[in-house]
């Protein structure tokens, strides 16, 4: 434990700083920074004792950021109100397509639909209130990390049903 805490006060400030140039985002970079700290805490019964902690923490934090743009963009994708999916089918070229726009207006519907309340709930703030991750975190009185989760799950639960749509997305998001 008195290893980790030396190693904690060496590092933690010098890759907060780096995450938060990378980042721009304060709490993103801390949220980061920390869940990297507490993998390495988790996972210290596996370290190798020939390999740089420095190196370790740095690819760690490198990963953590490479995901945090990953859930962000994700997100971003999808940030638009589901409403907006209608000018799919006012812009299709056939009925056909028109249709299969409709089949994919209700496939969401229908997924959000069935998510449970909290990932309901914590979608629909984002998505048809545009509400910031932190405002919807205050809101629901719980962490920004569970909103980014739900978040995170609702989508991969919206991906999974719209396998057979993707074309009308790329419509849709290149518009």
């Amino acid at each position: 434990m008195k290893s980790y805490e030396v190693l904690f006060h060496r590092y933690y400030d010098l890759f907060l700083t780096f995450t938060k140039r990378v980042v721009r985002e304060h709490v993103a970079a801390e949220d980061i920074v920390q869940e990297v700290f507490m993998q390495l805490w988790l996972g210290r019964d596996r370290l190798d004792e020939h390999r740089s902690l420095y190196n370790l923490l740095f690819t760690m934090t490198k990963h953590r950021i490479y995901d945090h743009f990953r859930r962000r963009y994700n997100l971003e994708a999808l940030r638009r109100p589901l409403s907006e999916f209608d000018a799919v089918s006012d812009e299709a070229e056939s009925p056909e397509s028109g249709l299969e726009a409709e089949q994919l207006r209700q496939t969401i519907a229908r997924t959000v639909a069935a998510m449970p309340p909290q990932r309901r709930t914590i979608f629909a703030l984002s998505r048809q209130e545009n509400l910031s991750r932190q405002e919807i975190a205050r809101r629901l009185g719980v962490s920004v990390r569970t909103v980014d989760k739900h978040l995170e799950l609702a989508l991969r639960e919206i991906r999974l049903r719209i396998k057979d749509f993707q074309w009308v997305l790329l419509l849709f998001l290149f518009r």
